[in-house]
């Protein structure tokens, strides 16, 4: 009996796009094991190689697999227009900052000569005052001044106390003499030489210094206690700043609060004194501004720190009602 053999034409072609070593078998440990993307080999149990790399081609698996799609869509709860508002404003806000700094440090500098009008280098004006003392009010509270000299000045102030600041202790609004003016003129603003010291003052005192050779005459420099019963005078006095020309008028006076006979602020007489009793004590009858000190650098400042404060305000109103938002849906 004779077997017929099967032709080829009946034999089953092999499937050209399928590799027979990446036929899965359900339900063994082999169906659970990692194919490669490259060369289609299927993992074994015993293939010796790492666990991420194709015993066949030695790759590495998770290079060959398709990134992720990045959606077009943004996630939830990516906000752009608030997040370029607060960027907006924290740019304006570091050009105010600049701005604000810039002026602080230029508004209170001092000026040189050519800027001096010629009142500056006068001697100030003093002539024998017989006047009888005379009580006036502030605040709540009575004082007794006893006039000595008719006094007028012309100056530069370099320096004055700053009764709203911590270190001063002893001032504040309800003080009857509130800023001290330390005051330079004469020669000391002819030659410049203002220019060459510094200057601080404490909260009844003005120190100065200047490098050795430096022509400032300390005779032609006065720290002046001022008290007044005008209040436009005492609101003028407030808004006087360092580098500021002014022209002041009044009487060099003693003077003690009328329920404490025992103390009195005694007025010095002389511009050659030096130590504790070397200030004038000045009761002030006019102030005048006659020139200011860089005008436009504390525009600058004060225009500064508005707009930071305003945009202090806007950025947190635009925190808050982001959060409100954000709550509601």
């Amino acid at each position: 009996m004779s077997t017929r053999l099967p032709a080829a034409s009946d034999l089953p072609r092999p499937d050209p796009y399928r590799n027979p070593s990446r036929t899965a078998r359900i339900g063994t440990v082999e169906s659970l094991l990692p194919v490669c993307p490259y060369c289609g080999y299927q993992r074994q149990a015993g293939d010796p190689a790492p666990d991420w790399r194709c015993p066949q081609c030695e790759r590495a698996y998770n290079k060959g697999a398709p990134g992720p799609v990045r959606s077009r869509r943004r996630p939830p709860g990516v906000r752009p227009a608030y997040f370029r508002s607060q960027r907006l404003l924290t740019i304006v806000a570091l050009l105010a900052a600049l701005l604000a700094g810039s002026g602080a440090w230029n508004k209170n500098r001092l000026e040189p000569p050519a800027k001096m009008l010629a009142e500056l280098q006068r001697d100030p004006l003093q002539s024998p005052l017989h006047r009888d003392a005379f009580e006036f009010a502030f605040s709540g509270r009575r004082y007794r001044v006893a006039p000595v000299a008719a006094y007028e000045l012309w100056g530069l102030v370099v320096s004055h106390n700053n009764p709203t600041g911590l270190r001063d202790i002893y001032h504040d609004a309800s003080s009857v003499d509130t800023r001290d003016l330390c005051v330079v003129w004469g020669d000391n603003i002819q030659n410049g030489a203002y220019r060459e010291a510094s200057y601080e003052s404490g909260s009844w005192t003005c120190y100065f210094r200047h490098d050795y050779g430096v022509p400032f005459r300390a005779n032609q420099l006065s720290n002046n206690h001022l008290i007044t019963d005008d209040p436009q005078v005492r609101k003028r006095l407030a808004q006087i700043e360092v580098g500021d020309q002014i022209h002041l008028q009044g009487m060099l006076v003693d003077y003690r609060p009328a329920d404490d006979p025992r103390f009195w602020r005694r007025s010095s007489t002389s511009r050659d004194d030096t130590g504790n009793t070397a200030c004038e004590v000045v009761f002030l009858q006019d102030l005048r501004i006659l020139r200011a000190a860089s005008p436009g650098w504390r525009m600058a400042y004060l225009a500064g720190l508005w707009i930071l404060a305003m945009l202090l305000l806007l950025k947190t109103g635009l925190f808050a009602v982001d959060i409100l938002r954000r709550r509601r849906y």
